[in-house]
């Protein structure tokens, strides 16, 4: 987590001694705050502050019988602003900590996706209160990058800039009954397999492969929240950090017909950001849970 305090505009190195007392700021001037009253009495709370625009640093820890918080963990986060609505979520908790993993599936992408959620504390808070634990959720997804570069848009056809839309929903549908155990549909997504792997393998010969593909989202590394993207970026802002003066780009992404905001450090990201260019890189998933 401390890697991607880049992200948020903490690009030159804290040391342990000024981290901590950034913590220690935070814990005395929050702007937000959020408790939960464990079955063992125990009180677990969040306490967030904003360094910028949509984003800043979250304490969790516990408070004590004096009243004193006693901070566990911290991480940075940045709050996306497209709302999505999901009915197969499912919140985990880590094993070493009281911090959570959320998966949600996304049939465009044809995966599960598992983001780190930032609201733990509001969403144990309604599932505790909830009478019905299987509610539609909705999420707002966003991610933290301290890797990218920019990438020139591919050059489409007027036809094919037309008609995208019509065959991502015939492949989504056609996933979904393959995943009910529809025969047809599953021949049918192996042989669109072969016909792809056809074309790739004979255009590959005389086309750089960025130009063959538009948009990826796939896991990256051995962390199951952190992904390689690529995805054409719809809206681009600048922001400063309030604390260092860094400049953020906050970049709103269409990767695979999904949408997210990804943030990332003017110093990490190579090239110049411009609305219908393409951003490459390695991002950590976030996820902001609540009830549609």
């Amino acid at each position: 987590m401390h890697r991607y305090m880049r992200a948020i505009g903490f690009g030159d190195a804290m040391n342990q001694k000024e981290l901590k007392a950034l913590c220690k700021d935070i814990e005395h001037t929050y702007e937000g705050k959020c408790v939960w009253k464990r079955q063992d009495e125990s009180v677990f709370a969040e306490l967030e502050k904003d360094v910028g625009l949509h984003m800043g640093i979250c304490l969790r820890g516990e408070y004590g019988e004096d009243g004193a918080f006693h901070q566990e963990y911290y991480f940075p986060y940045f709050k996306g602003r497209n709302l999505a609505v999901y009915d197969a979520v499912s919140v985990e908790r880590h094993a070493e900590k009281d911090s959570f993993a959320g998966v949600c599936e996304n049939i465009c992408m044809g995966l599960n996706m598992i983001f780190y959620l930032q609201n733990a504390v509001e969403y144990m808070k309604y599932i505790r209160h909830s009478e019905n634990e299987d509610a539609v959720l909705a999420i707002t997804l966003s991610a933290l990058s301290v890797e990218g570069s920019i990438l020139l848009p591919v050059q489409k056809s007027k036809s094919k800039r037309q008609v995208p839309q019509p065959a991502w929903v015939e492949h989504s549908q056609m996933l979904d009954r393959a995943k009910q155990g529809d025969e047809e549909a599953i021949e049918n997504l192996a042989l669109e397999d072969m016909d792809l792997y056809s074309t790739l393998s004979r255009r590959v010969k005389h086309e750089d492969v960025y130009s063959i593909v538009e948009t990826y989202f796939m896991p990256y590394g051995i962390e199951c929240d952190q992904y390689a993207v690529l995805g054409e970026i719809e809206e681009m802002e600048t922001v400063k950090n309030t604390i260092t003066g860094e400049t953020i780009y906050l970049l709103n992404l269409r990767c695979n017909e999904v949408c997210f905001d990804v943030c990332i450090n003017e110093k990490d990201l190579i090239g110049v950001p411009e609305e219908g260019r393409r951003f490459k890189g390695v991002v950590w998933m976030q996820g902001y849970v609540t009830h549609a």
